[in-house]
């Protein structure tokens, strides 16, 4: 791990002082150095507390845990655009271990705890009213947790809101070896100078932290009447949900699960995803916003889906499915689909060249089209591309052979 970071490390002045506009390996750098640098184990955790029939002992944790719990809040800010300066509140700290504590004495989260409830205190009681509550996590895997706010009673993302609230100034803690809590309304600071607050955010994009519910926030604004629709790199829309509005949790903010194949998270290339939201109000006018995430693999060269081109000048994967052929209303067939052996290509001029790729993106054959077929005979059963090389674009299909 450390090599890995040193070389990262490397990779980011190098590209710095190369690219100005190529942000990619300084979003992997701050990913592996400042997200997975800042986990924390058990052992350094070092809960001192103990609790059992006899004993709400609140302890402590160590100095490296406030630390790097802290480190993977300002990362998370950061990667969304935010300021990335909150601090932790010491007089707040002692009141969340409190509630940590409560939370694992009576083995359930609330946040209006009866005082009836096994190593209750004012002050714990008080942390638990302002604090985002987690149980199976401790410290900084509990950030995690709240970044993504899985669950059917948090389709709000209100745990998230929290820790991305746009005025955000400090925070507290407080951690059991399998609770946690982490005091987040108090003290705001100005509103910074954001448009708005997106995630997964505009920009290259870690894979392993798109989560099922995007979330688009923007003060004070209204969005009882915004829609979302979001397009993949081909142009074809993306089937989601909207889920109910609702206000209360740091930023105004509208919530929606997107139907994303696991093949995009876990394939190894760079996967654009184009979002629109239309409809919001903003001081009383109708207000539209588009942008794109890159959603980028942690590890790897940079990989292009087939059908994509890399634009040198950012480093972005962008969409060339326009058309190979000048006659742009002629679409392009392909039959059968799944095929045995060979497979039929009309809609393109005679000869046009076509490459055929693994879903690694490897190079298994290049052919030309003759007579409307393409001879596939020595591939083996899977999934394909067809590159297509036209005129004035290169177009990408998907294509399955079968053995039977």
């Amino acid at each position: 791990m450390n090599l890995k970071l040193i070389i990262l490390a490397l990779l980011l002045s190098i590209t710095s002082s190369l690219t100005a506009q190529c942000t990619r390996d300084q979003v992997l750098a701050d990913y592996w150095i400042n997200y997975v640098g800042s986990q924390v184990t058990l052992t350094e955790l070092n809960w001192s507390g103990a609790v059992n029939d006899s004993t709400c002992q609140p302890g402590t944790v160590s100095n490296l845990a406030y630390q790097r719990t802290l480190q993977r809040i300002n990362y998370f800010r950061r990667l969304v655009g935010l300021p990335d300066q909150v601090e932790w509140d010491e007089t707040r700290n002692v009141k969340a271990q409190d509630a940590a504590l409560m939370m694992l004495a009576n083995r359930d989260l609330s946040h209006d705890p009866p005082d009836t409830w096994k190593c209750w205190t004012q002050d714990g009681y008080d942390a638990a009213r302002k604090s985002n509550l987690a149980y199976g996590t401790q410290s900084a895997e509990s950030i995690r947790a709240y970044i993504q706010d899985n669950g059917a009673n948090n389709g709000a993302v209100g745990h998230r809101r929290w820790i991305l609230y746009s005025r955000a100034k400090s925070f507290g803690m407080g951690s059991t070896n399998s609770t946690q809590a982490l005091w987040v309304i108090g003290p705001a600071n100005p509103a910074p100078d954001i448009d708005y607050i997106a995630y997964p955010a505009p920009g290259f994009f870690p894979k392993p932290l798109v989560y099922p519910r995007w979330s688009f926030s923007k003060p004070n604004a209204n969005f009882n009447l915004a829609n979302i629709q979001m397009t993949d790199a081909n142009g074809n829309d993306i089937p989601l949900e909207v889920l109910p509005i609702a206000n209360g949790y740091g930023d105004n903010t509208i919530v929606w699960e997107p139907e994303i194949p696991f093949e995009w998270i876990s394939n190894p290339f760079d996967e654009p995803i184009r979002v629109t939201v239309t409809g919001v109000l903003v001081q009383g006018e109708s207000v539209d916003y588009t942008y794109t995430v890159q959603m980028i693999p942690p590890d790897g060269p940079q990989l292009c889906h087939p059908g994509l081109s890399l634009d040198v000048d950012d480093c972005r994967c962008h969409n060339d499915l326009l058309s190979s052929r000048a006659d742009a209303n002629a679409p392009i067939r392909v039959f059968p689909n799944p095929f045995r052996e060979t497979i039929s290509v009309t809609g393109l001029p005679p000869n046009t060249p076509v490459d055929v790729l693994d879903m690694g993106g490897r190079l298994m054959l290049r052919r030309t089209l003759v007579n409307q077929t393409l001879d596939l005979q020595l591939l083996p059963p899977g999934i394909y591309f067809l590159r297509i090389y036209g005129q004035s674009a290169t177009t990408a299909i998907k294509v399955i052979k079968s053995n039977h």
